[in-house]
């Protein structure tokens, strides 16, 4: 996660957890992901950005909405040399 974060608040209508079917306490996470999900699918952001915006844990958490979203993955060289720089992390 960021050392740092900001806070914002958003009027929305009182219907919306109902017209998306999720609970109100749940509003906060689903829209978490769902802006992770389109800055990425609008290549602004890496995988592992997605994911940390998202609240997941790992790259494959994020993978996996993106796949119950129908959307694409696109593997940047940037993905990659943070994939690898993990990895080597991991092997000291």
């Amino acid at each position: 996660m960021t050392s740092s974060t900001i806070q914002t608040t958003i009027d929305l209508p009182k219907s919306l957890p109902w017209l998306i079917n999720i609970k109100p306490d749940e509003l906060g996470g689903y829209i978490r992901k769902s802006l992770a999900v389109e800055l990425f699918r609008e290549g602004r952001i890496s995988l592992g950005k997605a994911a940390e915006i998202a609240g997941f844990e790992t790259k494959i958490d994020m993978i996996e909405e993106l796949m119950s979203r129908n959307i694409g993955l696109a593997y940047s060289i940037e993905d990659a040399e943070e994939d690898l720089n993990t990895l080597k992390q991991i092997l000291k």
